[in-house]
C-alpha cells in the first residue's frame, strides 16, 4: 500500500502542505473535518496521521495505541503497516501519529512499465551536449545511434524537468529512484550536473535504469541514478542488453561489462562474427547476467566472453565462472582476444584485430582456480591479494607477522578471510598467529 492509497482510505483533502480528513472513529454526523480533524503530513518515507485532540491523549501510550487500531479498523488499515512515530516519547508534542514502514511499504519499487514510461519521458526532455557527443564519438558510438540510444547530458538546473514531470506523473514519481520529496513542496530530480547519462536496458528494451558519468574526476564519476542515499527507492544493477537485441534469439551472443562498451560492440560492423552483446553492470554481478543469457541464446549456441585484460581477481573469476557455467549448459564457450587497449571497444575503437577461440580442455585446470604465484621461500616476494592463501598452502602454517604482505590493508583482508572460514588460527605463539588453510 503506498502514500496515495492511504490517503485515499482516509478521505484526505489537501490544505497547504498537509492534508486534513475527519476523524473516522466519531459518528457520521460529528465529522465535521473543522472539529475532529486528522493532520496527515506525507513524505518520502512515511505517513504521519496526527490524532484530533478527542480522541489522543497526550502521555497516554496505551490509549493512543488503541485509537491507533480503532482508525486503522475504521478505514480498512491493516495496523501492522503503522507505527509510533513518537518512538516512545511521552514529551512529544502530538497526541499520537502512525506512519508506515520505510522498510515495509514504502517506497515501493515501481514497476518495469512506469519505470521506462518515467525515464523515457525524462530522457526526451533533454538533450545531448556537443562535448557530450564528441565523447561518445571518441569512446566509439556514432553520433546519431547514440541519440536514438537514448544517451542525453543532464541540465545545468533539473528542477524545469523535475516540474513538468510531477505535473504528468504525480505521487507515481515516489516509486522512481532519482526522485525525492515527492509528497512535499520540495520534489527534487537528483541529476548530476554535467554528466552523461546512459540508459540501462532489459531484453525488452524497457529503460530500468539511468547511469551517470561525469567526464572529469576520478572515483565516483560514475553512479546509478538512485534515491537510496536520501532514503527512497533503490535504483536496480541489471544485465544491459541493448536496443534491438532482445527481439530475438542469437546463435552467438557476446557478454563483457558495461552499458556503454555493450553498445560499441552492438553497433560496430567491424567484428569478424554476427552476435547479439549483453552487458553485466560489474564484474562482481557476473551471475545476473545468467538468466538473459538462457533467453536470448540458442541451445547449444556460441558464447564468447569478452572481459577487460586488467588481470584484476573480480574480472579473472567473473570470465572463470561463466566458462564454467557455460560448459554446463552445454553452449559452445570462447574467448574473445584482441589485438589493442584494455577493453574490447579499445580495439574496436582503434581499428585493432579481434579473434575468438575456444577454450581448450587443457585450460579446465587453469579457469578453475584463480592464478597462484609462490614465492621462493628463501627470497619471499611481495604477496599480492590472491596469492595470500596460495603462500600458506605451499606452506602449511605461516606465522600470521611473517607473511610477506604488499599494503595494510591486507591485514584486514586475512582478518576477514578467518571470520569466514577460509583460514583459521593453528596456534598462538610468541610470534603472533600461526595461520593455516581450510580444506
Amino acid at each position: 500500500m503506498t502514500v496515495p492509497d492511504l490517503l485515499a482510505k482516509f478521505g484526505a483533502v489537501k490544505v497547504g502542505r498537509e492534508y486534513l480528513a475527519p476523524c473516522p472513529i466519531h459518528q457520521p454526523g460529528e465529522t465535521d473535518p473543522n472539529r475532529f480533524k486528522l493532520v496527515i503530513s506525507p513524505s518520502d518515507h512515511y505517513l504521519a496521521v496526527t490524532f484530533c485532540r478527542h480522541c489522543g491523549i497526550k502521555g497516554d501510550r496505551e490509549h493512543n495505541k488503541e485509537v491507533t487500531r480503532r482508525v486503522c479498523e475504521a478505514v480498512g488499515v491493516d495496523p501492522r503497516v503503522l507505527w509510533d512515530r513518537r518512538g516512545g516519547e511521552e514529551t512529544s508534542r502530538e497526541w499520537s501519529s502512525v506512519g508506515v514502514r520505510p522498510d515495509r511499504e514504502l517506497p515501493l519499487p515501481a514497476p518495469a512499465s512506469t519505470l521506462h514510461e518515467v525515464y523515457s519521458d525524462l530522457l526526451d526532455s533533454l538533450e545531448l551536449t556537443d562535448r557530450h557527443t564528441r565523447w561518445l564519438t571518441k569512446r566509439g558510438l556514432d553520433a546519431d545511434w547514440a541519440w536514438g540510444a537514448g544517451y542525453r547530458s543532464t541540465p545545468d538546473d533539473p528542477a524545469p524537468v523535475a516540474k513538468r514531470l510531477w505535473e504528468r506523473w504525480g505521487f507515481a514519481l515516489a516509486t522512481v529512484p532519482g526522485f525525492t520529496d515527492v509528497y512535499g513542496d520540495g520534489l527534487k530530480l537528483l541529476l548530476r550536473q554535467q554528466a552523461v547519462l546512459t540508459p540501462c536496458r532489459n531484453s525488452a528494451g524497457q529503460i530500468l535504469a539511468l547511469k551517470q558519468r561525469l567526464l572529469d574526476g576520478g572515483k565516483g564519476r560514475l553512479r546509478l541514478l538512485s534515491s537510496g542515499p536520501a532514503g527512497g527507492p533503490k535504483a536496480v544493477m541489471l544485465t544491459h542488453v541493448p536496443l534491438g537485441v532482445g527481439s530475438r534469439q542469437w546463435e552467438c551472443l557476446l557478454v563483457t561489462e558495461g552499458e556503454r562498451k555493450t553498445d560499441v560492440v552492438w553497433s560496430k560492423s567491424s567484428l569478424p562474427f554476427v552476435c547479439g552483446a549483453v552487458g553485466i553492470p560489474g564484474t562482481g554481478l557476473w551471475s545476473t547476467a545468467l538468466p538473459v543469457i538462457e533467453s536470448l541464446l540458442v541451445p547449444a549456441g556460441e558464447l564468447v566472453i569478452a572481459m577487460d585484460r586488467d588481470g584484476k581477481p573480480q574480472t579473472l573469476n567473473a570470465q572463470r565462472e561463466l566458462v564454467k557455467w557455460g560448459r554446463s549448459r552445454g553452449y559452445w564457450v570462447k574467448i574473445a582476444e584482441w589485438t589493442e587497449g584494455k577493453g574490447i571497444d579499445d580495439c574496436l575503437v582503434r581499428g585493432g584485430e579481434v579473434r575468438v577461440r575456444e577454450v581448450e580442455e587443457r585450460e579446465t585446470d587453469i579457469l578453475s582456480s584463480p592464478p597462484l604465484t609462490v614465492p621462493p621461500p628463501t627470497q619471499p616476494q611481495l604477496l599480492k591479494d590472491w596469492e595470500i592463501c596460495g603462500y600458506i598452502k605451499e606452506r602449511g602454517r605461516v606465522a600470521r607477522s611473517e607473511l610477506p604482505l604488499r599494503h595494510p590493508t591486507q591485514e584486514q583482508l586475512i582478518s576477514r578471510w578467518i571470520r569466514e572460514g577460509k583460514l583459521r588460527i593453528a596456534e598462538k605463539t610468541v610470534k603472533g598467529q600461526v595461520l593455516e588453510l581450510v580444506e
